[in-house]
């Protein structure tokens, strides 16, 4: 039966078996408890750059064109999937919602492709580089100064703030300008990005070996030729660049489901160069490779992203951030090479042994909450981070009076007025802030030079949810004829109220990845007082 088999058949095969392979992998990883909580959480993102990878791969190796702007269509995706997803969450069975979220992001995505594409495919070279970027850009910019609501009369639409937007006192505050999309419920999750992977890899590897496929790559190869003997080129450019578009956008909603909050800047410049490096990584043209190149690079660009190491001085992170590069990728190629030829069979061993692996001394990495040796530097440094993370776990009193004293300061550098003024307990609302608070250590890094960090998962109640509660409700009230009447004194009590019942309103809690930085002081290893002020500013300042 295989020696029958179409070359491209085959091909493909080996590819959705890579794909399955990469998944039963994750879950046998999962099974025998070596998956960290951090990894676990990248494994939505992986998926998300893959079907990025694949669906740009598309557009820059099999057509031929170099886009810059697919972070665009992403964002477009993201938004559009996302707004319906909230709508229509809490009345809607999951499994529809989800369904109509990933065609609407799609569809929509598609749309602007199909619009887009019109005008700029008559492009090519830098010329069509530039204007992709731009397009990216302008949906950035224009997200972020976008307003949407909905009440009893509709959607309402403003590019001003969210009280033009003119709600009823029960309306709700869809997308909140650069703040954009919060309290999302997380939906998102490894195995639905496998299955959209597996789709994503089906319909573009369909489309590349069909009539279309050859003469999308005619196009490539030679347009003139390929205008000579008839092939329609407007026709086949547009195809493949609105299917491209397609696919970005439902890799957007994928990847904004898995998180709590949904803002414009995750779309910039930054995002789209990311995509192109892993279709250059794996091989233009070569949508094996992309696939490859999609959780390779995946995997090092959200490393680096929360476990930036600091090597020396001020110029810490970016000497940790080239280290941390060279070795995630050289793990990252070692790993998957491991994982094609001997994986399973190892992993099998590894569940009867589970005690046969170690590692050295040396090693650059030391994850001591998974089981793997610890130097005494790094035990003592996370000893010290322990401490500092049960200080907001347990709610110490001095730790609470002190961060209730820094919210209130910076509330009323906002706002015009401290929280006591509104009536509200400074140290009643961090207690409440630190109700849900737990933590996880992943693991400590020390070095040499007497510089280290201690990572954790953390866990706590959503201030973006908080925040965008009371925003609206005093938005509400601000509009009605209640508040046209009232004298500063009354004013500053209705808000207070509304502070209050918009604590007691929010009980979602939020996760977070941190870096406790440490420094070692003769022989004792003390807390990085201005990185723990990054940390917790972090953690509660979006207030």
């Amino acid at each position: 039966m295989l020696k029958n088999m179409k070359k491209s058949t085959k091909s493909n095969l080996v590819t959705l078996s890579i794909v399955v392979g990469f998944y039963i992998f994750i879950q046998i990883l999962g099974g025998v408890g070596l998956l960290t909580n951090s990894f676990s959480g990248q494994l939505v993102p992986i998926c998300a750059y893959v079907i990025l990878a694949v669906s740009l791969n598309l557009t820059v190796g099999i057509l031929g064109e170099l886009s810059l702007g697919h972070a665009g269509f992403m964002s477009v995706g993201a938004f559009s999937g996302t707004l319906v997803y909230v709508v229509l969450h809490e009345t809607a069975p999951q499994p529809l919602a989800m369904l109509l979220a990933f065609v609407v992001g799609g569809v929509v995505a598609g749309l602007f492709g199909f619009l887009v594409g019109i005008p700029v495919l008559r492009l090519s070279g830098d010329y069509l580089a530039i204007v992709t970027l731009a397009f990216g850009e302008i949906v950035k910019n224009v997200m972020n100064a976008c307003y949407l609501g909905l009440d009893s009369r509709g959607l309402h639409f403003s590019l001003k703030d969210s009280a033009s937007l003119n709600l009823e006192a029960d309306g709700k505050v869809l997308i909140n300008g650069a703040m954009g999309i919060t309290g999302i419920k997380k939906a998102s999750t490894f195995t639905i990005g496998i299955v959209l992977v597996i789709i994503t890899l089906l319909v573009i590897l369909n489309l590349v070996n069909s009539r279309a496929g050859r003469a999308i790559t005619a196009i490539r190869d030679n347009e003139i030729a390929a205008r000579s003997v008839g092939i329609p080129i407007t026709k086949y450019k547009l195809m493949a660049f609105v299917t491209s578009a397609v696919f970005a956008g439902v890799a957007g909603v994928l990847y904004a489901l898995n998180y709590s909050s949904l803002v414009a800047k995750k779309f910039d410049y930054n995002t789209s160069i990311l995509i192109l490096v892993f279709v250059v990584l794996g091989g233009i043209g070569n949508l094996w490779g992309a696939l490859l190149g999609g959780i390779i690079l995946g995997i090092v660009a959200i490393v680096l992203a929360v476990k930036a190491v600091k090597e020396a001085g001020k110029d810490g992170k970016a000497t940790g951030g080239k280290v941390c590069g060279i070795i995630g990728i050289v793990l990252s190629v070692l790993s998957f090479i491991l994982y094609l030829v001997i994986g399973f069979g190892a992993m099998a061993y590894l569940a009867a042994n589970p005690g046969s692996v170690t590692v050295v001394d040396n090693a650059p990495y030391a994850d001591s909450s998974s089981g793997l040796n610890a130097t005494e530097d790094e035990k003592q440094a996370e000893a010290v981070a322990q401490a500092e993370l049960d200080k907001l776990k347990n709610q110490d009193p001095a730790f609470v009076q002190q961060l209730a004293a820094q919210l209130d300061a910076e509330f009323a550098d906002s706002a015009g007025y401290s929280l006591a003024e509104l009536g509200v307990d400074p140290v009643a609302f961090v207690q409440w802030l630190l109700a849900d608070f737990d933590y996880q250590l992943d693991g400590t890094y020390t070095s040499s030079d007497g510089t280290g960090t201690t990572y954790a998962d953390v866990t706590m109640r959503d201030v973006y949810a908080f925040a965008s509660t009371f925003m609206t409700d005093a938005t509400a009230f601000s509009r009605s004829t209640e508040a046209g009447s009232m004298d500063e004194a009354a004013m500053k009590a209705k808000l207070g109220e509304l502070f209050n019942a918009a604590m007691e309103k929010t009980t979602d809690t939020t996760e977070s990845y941190i870096g406790v930085d440490l420094v070692k002081q003769g022989d004792a290893w003390v807390i990085d007082e201005e990185s723990w002020a990054d940390e917790t500013e972090l953690l509660f300042g979006n207030l």
